[in-house]
Order: C-alpha cells, then structure tokens, then sequence
C-alpha cells in the first residue's frame, strides 16, 4: 500500500538550509566527484544504483536538463531499469537490513520560469531583511559601542573569534538561509527490491534543498546526489539522512521525521545505528541517536568526503590529506582520536580520492579516479587500476557484504557529450577485474515526471 503524505509530518524538519558545501577540507575535493553512492544486497547477490549524465553541470536543478534512472544488477549481471525521471534528482539508494526493500529520495526539479520566479521572491525577502536590520542600528550620535570580536555580527566573525562547536556563523548562516529560502517537497520512496519493484510507501517532507540567493540555486544539488543516501537502522525501522544541509531520520511506520543536526552534512551511521557521525562546519560530530548526547570534535585538516566510513561501532575512518600524502585517520565515537594508516602518495593532477573498507576489515580501496589502488589491511598496495585515457574514470567504490568484491561505476566523458556512467565494473579485492556490466542509455521516450 503506497502512503500518500499530502502535507509535510509535524514534527518533522523544519529547520532547514539549502546545502552549502563547507569551508576549508571538503572543498578540494569537491568539483572532482561525478557519481552516487551504489549500495549491494545484504545477500551480496544484487546491486542497486542511480545513474545520470554530467550532474555537477550548473544546470542540474532544472526539469530536462539531464536524466536520473534507479537500476538493479540482478546477480551481478541482469541490468534492470526501475526509473527514469528528468522532473526529479534522485538519491543513491539503500537496501533494508532483511532485503526486502531500498529506499531513495526524489527531490524535485525546477522550471526556469519557477527558478526565476523564485529567485525574484527571495530577493525581496533579503531586501526586507535588510531594512529591518538597518532600522535597529545606532542611531547616529548616540554613544557607539567598542568593536570587539565577541560582539561582531555572527555573519561577519572570522576563525580566530568563533571557536565554538559548531562555529556560531555556520549556525547563522543556516538559520538566514532557512528563514530566506522556499522550501521544497522531498519524497523517501520506499520499494519492494525484487520485480515488479512496486512503491510500497513514499513519505513526504519540506526542505530547503535550494539556495536563490546563489547566481545557480541548485548548485548543491549535485553534491547531495554525489555524498547523500538514506542508512536504515539494523532493526529497519527507521531511516537517516542527510540533505540540504540537516540531519534527521524517518520512523517508516508512522512517517514522522525527527530533526538531528543542523548545520550538518555527510551523515554516517555506525553499523549498530546507535551513533550518527557528520561534519559541522569545522568539526566532527558524533550523535548519539536517542538524543541522549552529541560530541563534537573540532577537525581542520583536509579530508575527503567520500572518504568517511565506519570501521566498526565506536571508530570513524577518515581519508585524510597532506602534502599529497594520503592518511586514513580515526576518530572515536567519544572524540577522542584513534590511529592512523599511511597510505600511497596522492597524484595531485587527480583530486578526486574515494575510500573504501571492506567489512571484514582486511582490504581497503582508495580510489582516485584514473587510478585505483586495492590495498590489504595494513594499506600495502596488491594491485591497481589506470585509465586507458583522460576521458574515463572509477567512482564510488563499494564492498560487497562478504568482502570479495569491489564493485566500481565506470564513468566516461566522451568528445561529442556528457560524462555518463558507461558500466559497472567487478573487481576482486586485489584488484583483478572480475567482470563488468555495461549500461545502457535511457530510454526514448517522454521523460518528464517517468517513473
């Protein structure tokens, strides 16, 4: 039975923000990534992912623009099309914990006259802003207090002055971007993972996944279809994710949405889903999901946000980098720091940096795009992958739950058109390719609103 949710749960998350990528390590990485999370079965046998064309492109927040399609790789080798919509951005998606169902997000597009629209209604409420600022300032004459940084306005405090966690102008920037942007319907849709694949539930919730005060409004937008997808409680009841730039889970019995953190991005959930790790602005933060307690961790050094993973319950990998040395640092679920491992020296002509821990903890992948390297557990290299040219790379890798697989999006960029996912690619955990699964091109047709 689909439930239908006409109006957004209350409560559910209202505080809200166009995601704005943060400052400082996240933003080398950034422009580099090109793919959506991929997720296997529990059982290994099945593959579930969503493919598009080009979608950093500036373009990706309007209707036509570029074409989202969920698949399934059945047993590794049937290619199944679920989906395809060029109204709606779709998320990577997740399995539940028993198999029986993934779920994704759809956020939609815009029209240009809709963004243009908007854009204009935007400006007015900033214009409006502005005047009521200005008419609480000093009158001229009257005694002018001493600048000093603690009384600055928190929009305008440097690093040196706003060292609380999290920074204080990240909050007000979220808070003015909430209050200024329209918020959008978001759908959780819920499927059946075997075919016909039917929608057995879509729940329904107001975000603002958009930023009109930005020249591109869905600017970030690629970023959420690049880091974000749903994570389902072992018990696969609730589901937790990030978007826009809060944290928050959904009850998939009742549909109600609780707020976690806000601002907030890259949501991890430890395997035991007791814990919710996401960075702040200038920090980690670990959640305690019953609410009890949240930790924050102040970290400033250069990361990679397709480089955050559990490891077990209490420690966070992080893929770290230096100097083009790459580090996988660890953090623990108290903020206190763990260890780290060194790993191969980063190519600085290709930014991108991907990790990925196999479950069993005996093999990492750290991918860089044109170069993959397979290491054992202790980061000693046991095989690699090079490009065969400047126009393909491999993104997201993935683990199967067993460990003895790596599975890969091969992405090309081909001279007459968009980068587009090409295949998907099987390696072992040493890095011998296994086999590969090619792609095929969306299907002609109407598209807007297909699903």
């Amino acid at each position: 039975m689909v439930r239908q949710v006409k109006q957004p749960n209350t409560p559910g998350w209202k505080a809200v923000l166009a995601v704005t990528v943060a400052a400082g390590g996240l933003l080398w990485h950034v422009l580099a990534c090109i793919e959506s999370p991929m997720a296997f079965s529990p059982d290994g046998k099945d593959l579930a992912l969503v493919v598009s064309e080009d979608v950093l492109g500036k373009k990706v927040h309007l209707v036509a623009e570029r074409t989202f399609r969920l698949m399934m790789l059945a047993d590794g080798k049937t290619v199944r099309q679920i989906e395809q919509t060029d109204s709606h951005l779709l998320t990577g998606p997740a399995y539940s914990p028993d198999g029986k169902h993934i779920c994704y997000f759809r956020i939609p597009l815009l029209t240009k006259e809709q963004a243009d629209t908007l854009r204009v209604v935007v400006k007015k409420r900033a214009d409006a802003l502005a005047e009521v600022i200005a008419l609480e300032e000093v009158a001229p004459g009257d005694p002018q207090p001493v600048a000093k940084p603690f009384g600055q306005s928190l929009l305008e405090l440097d690093e040196e002055a706003d060292v609380g966690l999290p920074p204080a102008k990240a909050a007000a920037e979220f808070h003015r971007s909430a209050l200024l942007n329209p918020a959008t319907r978001v759908t959780l849709v819920v499927r059946d993972a075997k075919p016909p694949y039917a929608v057995v539930a879509e729940h329904a919730f107001d975000l603002s996944v958009y930023n009109f005060m930005s020249k591109n409004p869905g600017e970030n937008l690629g970023t959420s279809y690049v880091f974000d997808r749903p994570q389902y409680t072992p018990d696969g009841q609730t589901v937790y994710a990030s978007l826009g730039n809060v944290v928050g889970a959904v009850d998939l019995q009742t549909g109600d949405g609780r707020l976690i953190a806000c601002p907030a991005l890259l949501a991890r959930l430890s395997p035991d889903g007791k814990t919710l790790a996401y960075w702040s602005g200038s920090g980690i933060a670990f959640a305690q999901t019953d609410g009890s307690r949240t930790t924050h961790v102040r970290f400033k050094k250069d990361f990679s946000p397709n480089g955050v993973v559990w490891a077990d319950n209490r420690t966070l990998r992080i893929l770290v980098t230096e100097d083009r040395k790459l580090t996988i640092a660890s953090l623990n679920s108290d903020g206190t720091p763990g260890g780290s491992m060194p790993l191969p020296k980063v190519d600085d002509q290709m930014p991108q940096v991907e990790l990925a821990l196999a479950p069993n903890g005996r093999h990492v992948v750290v991918g860089q795009g044109k170069l993959v390297r397979f290491c054992d557990g202790k980061g000693k290299v046991l095989g690699q992958w090079a490009a065969e040219s400047d126009r393909q790379v491999l993104a997201q890798p993935t683990f199967s739950p067993d460990g003895r697989r790596v599975a890969m999006k091969l992405v090309v960029d081909p001279k007459d058109g968009r980068s587009h996912t090409q295949a998907v690619v099987f390696f072992s955990p040493d890095g011998k390719e296994l086999s590969r699964v090619k792609i095929p091109p969306p299907k002609p047709g109407p598209k807007t609103g297909g699903r």
